[in-house]
């Protein structure tokens, strides 16, 4: 049975004592479970809680997620739609707007409300707008 040394608590465990790594699960991480289990009880629920983790996470997502947009540049759209989603004028609700973008080409188009952007990737999608259209004719009076 294969066995590694825990950086922290610097005990010989079994290899099944050690989660695997997140971008790597073929790697077992450096710290056992028992220890990240402590650490993350001790530190982590502030940090994570934290309103500047949340928008530090948000920030590290927009530019990772949308290539060439920042937050500034989500700030500038923002302000030019007045705050409110392009579509239906409504503010976000408990949560950012979302970018709104051509997964083809990557153009950024607009800051939508869940349910538009939602429902922008169903129109996008012809065959299920068709279909959606015959199921609604059915129950047409």
């Amino acid at each position: 049975m294969k066995k590694k040394k825990c950086t922290k608590c610097k005990i010989i465990k079994p290899i099944s004592e050690f989660n695997r790594e997140s971008r790597n699960k073929d790697k077992p991480r450096s710290w056992c479970k028992s220890c990240y289990k402590e650490y993350n009880q001790k530190y982590a629920p502030q940090w994570y809680r934290s309103e500047a983790h949340k928008k530090r996470l948000w920030e590290k997502a927009v530019e990772r997620n949308y290539p060439g947009m920042t937050v500034s540049r989500y700030e500038e759209i923002l302000e030019s739609q007045n705050g409110v989603c392009a579509i239906c004028g409504k503010p976000g609700i408990n949560r950012r707007l979302a970018v709104d973008h051509n997964h083809k080409t990557g153009q950024i188009r607009g800051l939508l409300c869940v349910f538009c952007n939602v429902l922008v990737g169903y129109v996008e999608e012809r065959t299920l707008l068709r279909k959606i259209e015959t199921y609604l004719k059915k129950f047409k009076e």
